[in-house]
């Protein structure tokens, strides 16, 4: 059976004898230009304008190669405490082939 909950508490529906207010919040991401993509048919125009509320570009990594050493050393660091582990950090080894990737 469906579930009764609903994200606009509008909509009813003749099955739902359960009713309750919920605060949706989605957070979504893809690799593809999704204005693109209403303008050709591939993706819902209404569902875009849902979504498009704010929108964050992040370049990928290979475009900002500065931040592949730091970040590999946060996640260093947080797994270091997250399961009690000592290592230390990148080997300049390793970080030439992080950066070569």
């Amino acid at each position: 059976m469906p579930s009764p909950y609903r994200a606009s508490p509008a909509k009813r529906h003749r099955w739902s004898s359960l009713h309750a207010e919920i605060d949706l919040r989605v957070v979504a991401a893809t690799n593809k230009n999704l204005r693109e993509a209403v303008k050709e048919g591939a993706f819902r125009q209404d569902l875009y304008f849902r979504l498009n509320v704010i929108q964050i570009v992040l370049p990928p990594m290979r475009e900002r190669p500065e931040d592949i050493l730091p970040l590999a050393r946060f996640f260093i660091e947080h797994y270091n405490r997250k399961f009690r582990r000592g290592i230390e950090g990148v080997s300049p080894a390793a970080g030439q082939l992080l950066l070569s990737h």
